[in-house]
C-alpha cells in the first residue's frame, strides 16, 4: 500500500519516553536505558564534545515491553534510543550547551527533526507544534534561563516531551515501511526497529497504567487505564511479528491494531495532565509547566494521526494552546476519545468508497478500528458498551476484511464506529 492511501486511512503516528533506572520510573525487571546508572550498558551521561557528547550505545537487549516481544537486532533503532536518552539527561541536568551539542546537524536527531517534519507535520498548525518547533523553542527558553527556575522547567518539559512525540513519528514510521513491506523478512526487521524505539516508553507505560483520576469513568478514584500498557503493547506487536512473519492474511490488520493501541499512553497522558492542569488552577497555581507537558504530549495524537489535517487536529490542539483553565477533565475527555472516533470514522468510511474498496486498506482500517476499541476500553464500558461484545465484532470485522468481504465488513464497519461515536459524549 502506497503513503498516500496510508495518510488517508489516518495512518501514521509515535512516540517515546526514556526509562531511567535510577528515577521514580524504574522498571525493575529490565534496564532499556543505556546511559542509566547501574544498567551496565554503557557510559554515565553528562556533558561532552560536541562530536561525543553521547557516546557509543552499549549492547542491545533482546526482549522489550516486559519481555513480551523478542526483536532482532536493529543497530539503528537502538541507537536511537541511545541518543534520545542522553539528551532528555542532559536536559534534566539543565546543561543547555551541552543539548545543543548533542542535537546538532549530523545527529540521528537533527536528521529526524526535519525528516519527521517533511513527513507528518504538513498542516500549518502542525508544522507550529512539531517535535522540531517544539525541541527548538525549548532549546531557546533554556539558553536564555538565567538559571531560573521555572524556565529551566519549561525548556525540559519542552525538549523531553517533544523527543516522546518525534519518536513516536519515527516508530510509525518504521510500521509504514513495514505494511509496504513485500518480504515478510524486511517487514519483521521494520516491526523489531518500532518496537525497539517503543521499548523506552516502557517505565512510563507501566507509571501511566497506575495513574487515577478521579471520577474519570465513573464515581470514586479510578484508574486512567486498567491495561498494563507496556505488557499489551509488546503481546500486540508479538503477535502483529508472527503474522507477518508466517503471511497470515490478516498481517496488516494486526500491526494497525498494535500501532493505534501503542498510542493509549499518549491519550492516557492528555487525561493525567488535564487533570494536574485542573489541580494546580485549584490550588492557586498557574499550571504552566503541566500544559507544555500534556500540550506536547497531545501532539502525540494530533500530528501523529492528524499531521496533515489542522481541522482533524484542532479539537485536542486547540485546549491545550488556549488558556489554562479550559483545561479541565471534563472537557478533555470527549476530545481525547474523541481523536479514535475520528480515527475510526475514517477508517469505516474506506469500506463505502464510491470506488472499489482494496483489500489492503480493509485490512489497514480494521486494524485502526480494532485498535481503537481497544484503546477506549474503559471509555466505552462506561457508556454502557458491552466490551466483549464489540472485541468480537472487531474481530469479525477483520477475519471478514481479510476474506475480501466488503458486503459483511461494510456493516460491521459502521456498528462499531456508531458505539465509539457514543463513547464521546
Amino acid at each position: 500500500m502506497n503513503r498516500s492511501v496510508l495518510r488517508l486511512l489516518g495512518a501514521l503516528a509515535v512516540s517515546v519516553v526514556f526509562a531511567a533506572c535510577s528515577d521514580a520510573e524504574t522498571n525493575e525487571n529490565a534496564c532499556y536505558d543505556p546511559l542509566a546508572a547501574g544498567c551496565g550498558q554503557g557510559g554515565a551521561g553528562g556533558a561532552g564534545g560536541a562530536g561525543d557528547t553521547c557516546g557509543a550505545p552499549g549492547v542491545q537487549p533482546t526482549t522489550f515491553l516486559e519481555a513480551k516481544y523478542t526483536a532482532g537486532s536493529v543497530d539503528y533503532a537502538w541507537a536511537w534510543n541511545h541518543e534520545i536518552t542522553c539528551v532528555s539527561a542532559l536536559a534534566k541536568a539543565f546543561d543547555w550547551a551541552a543539548v545543543e551539542a548533542a542535537s546538532k546537524p549530523g545527529t540521528l536527531i537533527a536528521e529526524q527533526l526535519d525528516a519527521l517534519e517533511v513527513e507528518f507535520s504538513t498542516g500549518a498548525e502542525a508544522k507550529k507544534r512539531s517535535p522540531k518547533a517544539l525541541f527548538t523553542l525549548g532549546l531557546s527558553i533554556g539558553k536564555t534561563s538565567g538559571g531560573d527556575a521555572t524556565k529551566n522547567d519549561l525548556a525540559l518539559q519542552h525538549i523531553e516531551k517533544s523527543l516522546l512525540v518525534l519518536t513516536e513519528l519515527y516508530a510509525f514510521h518504521e510500521l509504514a515501511e513495514a505494511v509496504a513491506a513485500t518480504v515478510p523478512a524486511d517487514a519483521t526487521k521494520e516491526i523489531d526497529a518500532a518496537v525497539i524505539m517503543f521499548a523506552t516508553l516502557e517505565a512510563r507505560f507501566i507509571k501511566r497504567s497506575a495513574s487515577e483520576v478521579k471520577d474519570l469513568w465513573g464515581a470514586g478514584s479510578t484508574l486512567i487505564t486498567n491495561d498494563g500498557l507496556a505488557a499489551k503493547t509488546g503481546e500486540m506487536f508479538a503477535v502483529a511479528r508472527e503474522k507477518y512473519a508466517t503471511a497470515a492474511p490478516d498481517a496488516k490488520a494486526a500491526l494497525e491494531a498494535a500501532r493505534v493501541y501503542a498510542t493509549k499512553y499518549y491519550y492516557a497522558s492528555v487525561l493525567n495532565y488535564a487533570n494536574v492542569v485542573q489541580t494546580d488552577l485549584a490550588a492557586g497555581a498557574t499550571g504552566e509547566v503541566a500544559m507544555v507537558e500534556g500540550g506536547t504530549f497531545s501532539e502525540g495524537l494530533s500530528t501523529g494521526f492528524f499531521g496533515t489535517s489542522d481541522v482533524d487536529a484542532a479539537p485536542m490542539r486547540g485546549l491545550w494552546t488556549g488558556p489554562a483553565a479550559g483545561v479541565t477533565v471534563a472537557a478533555m475527555r470527549p476530545v481525547a476519545i474523541g481523536v479514535y472516533a475520528k480515527l475510526t470514522t475514517k477508517a469505516a468510511s474506506y469500506y463505502t468508497l464510491p470506488e472499489q474498496p482494496e483489500l489492503s486498506g480493509m485490512l489497514v482500517s480494521a486494524g485502526q478500528i480494532q485498535g481503537s476499541v481497544e484503546v477506549l476500553s474503559e471509555a466505552l464500558t462506561a457508556s454502557g458498551a458491552d466490551l466483549a461484545a464489540l472485541r468480537m465484532k472487531a474481530a469479525d470485522l477483520v477475519a471478514k476484511s481479510a476474506a475480501n468481504d466488503l458486503a459483511s465488513a461494510a456493516p460491521l464497519a459502521a456498528e462499531l464506529d456508531a458505539a465509539i461515536a457514543l463513547a464521546v459524549k
